[in-house]
């Protein structure tokens, strides 16, 4: 990440020619791609594999399409389910477009609007924006669809709970009923006779 974050910020400050820091970036995907085979479910190494892409893409890297970028972001946005790495690319990449617009602004504010560094700069800030919008659309996707999902299982938990709730009113009134049809006299003790000298049986 610190090779990654050093040629990321030479592409923002335009010190280096898009050639220097594309010939410091083909060798890096390489590396990044190994590392993601050896560590699969290392969420940050399909993103570091993603942005890396997204340089190159920026830098008018013939070898790199707009197809095989989204798709890397894609897929690191898949794996990365959890809202802080959806937020992490996004706010990297608005950076990004933000440092690039205020040099192309710079720029413009010095005539030099028709310079080779304004037209190059505006080509760099262009593909940039496209990979921008792809994964601000596709994060606002994912996250609909996590929330969703979040509202079906909260929906399903409380229909169990119901359910509970009744199966337990349930088992309480038959309780209470076969308690009610018991007889009265049930658990009484059975009443003495006295016998009386007279021969007359008096219940007690």
């Amino acid at each position: 990440y610190a090779i990654l974050n050093a040629l990321s910020l030479d592409l923002l400050l335009g010190e280096s020619s898009s050639e220097q820091l594309l010939a410091e970036a083909a060798p890096l995907s390489s590396t990044a791609l190994e590392q993601q085979a050896h560590a699969p479910a290392d969420v940050w190494l399909w993103v570091q594999v993603a942005d890396i892409l997204c340089i190159r893409y920026t830098l008018d890297d013939p070898e790199v399409l707009l197809e095989g970028v989204t798709s890397q972001y894609r897929r690191a946005l898949v794996l990365g389910s959890s809202d802080r790495v959806k937020r992490s690319i996004e706010d990297q990449l608005h950076f990004m477009a933000k440092t690039l617009d205020m040099r192309r602004q710079q720029l413009a504010e010095d005539d030099k609007a028709s310079s080779p560094e304004y037209k190059k700069l505006a080509v760099q800030l262009k593909r940039l924006k496209q990979v921008l919008k792809f994964v601000t659309e596709q994060g606002k996707l994912s996250r609909s669809i996590t929330k969703s999902m979040t509202q079906r299982r909260g929906l399903a938990q409380r229909q169990q709970q119901e359910q509970l709730e009744k199966a337990k009113n349930a088992n309480t009134d038959k309780e209470t009923k076969s308690n009610g049809n018991q007889s009265p006299t049930s658990g009484a003790k059975s009443p003495k006779i006295k016998e009386k000298k007279s021969g007359i049986c008096v219940l007690m």
